[in-house]
């Protein structure tokens, strides 16, 4: 059986760091899991250590592309995605 890891892209639009829960908030001894802010360009994605180095390719080569993406959220831009998505 292979593994697999699947990955999502989102637009953060704000963040409480004090309503985050779970095993690894609970024991201090494992790390304090403080996120690390970055812009999603190629230039900064370099100088992280992003595993595994496939994300961390398609990333960097892809960068420009990602933050361009639409918002699916808006009615809009689905009704048109799903328009162009349709097989034909």
């Amino acid at each position: 059986m292979t593994a697999r890891e699947y990955f999502f892209l989102s637009r953060l639009i704000s963040q409480d760091l004090a309503l985050r829960h779970g095993p690894e908030f609970d024991d201090p001894t494992r790390g304090r899991y403080i996120p690390d802010d970055l812009p999603l360009t190629a230039r900064a994605l370099r100088r992280v250590n992003l595993k595994p180095p496939g994300l961390k390719r398609f990333l960097r080569a892809h960068a420009d592309h990602l933050a361009a993406l639409p918002d699916l959220r808006l009615a809009e831009t689905s009704e048109s995605l799903a328009r162009l998505l349709t097989v034909r």
